[in-house]
């Protein structure tokens, strides 16, 4: 019983996502009726949930709440993809927001640069003979994305 009552909160796991334009609904009746915040207004706020609803990450985030292992490997490699193509996962040209959230968030170009440090310290256990696991996996970029060349890898 405990775990299904998690399961149920976990919004950025959920395999069915909940239906966008009531997700949208929601969030903009919320946003109006909260009313102005010192550090942003109302008209500003939909503008932000608008512009969210522009693009596939930001429509994830706004039914979601989070990200999953698919959008945080998403985020986490954009430096080394995205950034150098100018192009999003639908091979449109970023958005204003979605630039701003993959380039210059704060949190996410810590996240990014926290990635590269646990990718050059994984690179360091990568021997032969080394055990290695990703735990929680997510997509497993934290293995994937290392080095393996002049190395005996495979199952035991």
């Amino acid at each position: 019983m405990q775990e299904n009552t998690l399961h149920s909160r976990l919004l950025s796991h959920q395999v069915a996502a909940p239906d966008l334009a009531i997700t949208i609904a929601t969030i903009k009746d919320r946003i109006i009726k909260t009313g102005d915040k010192p550090h942003v207004t109302i008209k500003r706020q939909l503008q932000i949930a608008d512009d969210l609803a522009a693009f596939d990450f930001g429509r994830f985030l706004l039914q979601h709440r989070g990200v999953n292992g698919f959008w945080t490997d998403y985020f986490l490699t954009h430096p080394w993809d995205g950034r150098k193509t100018g192009l999003n996962n639908a091979q449109q040209p970023f958005t204003a927001l979605e630039s701003f959230i993959l380039d210059r968030a704060p949190i996410i170009l810590a996240t990014q640069e926290r990635f590269l440090h646990f990718l050059t310290a994984n690179q360091l256990a990568v021997k032969n003979g080394a055990t290695l696991a990703c735990i929680p996996s997510g997509m497993m970029g934290e293995l994937l994305y290392l080095n393996f060349r002049n190395f005996n890898v495979g199952a035991k």
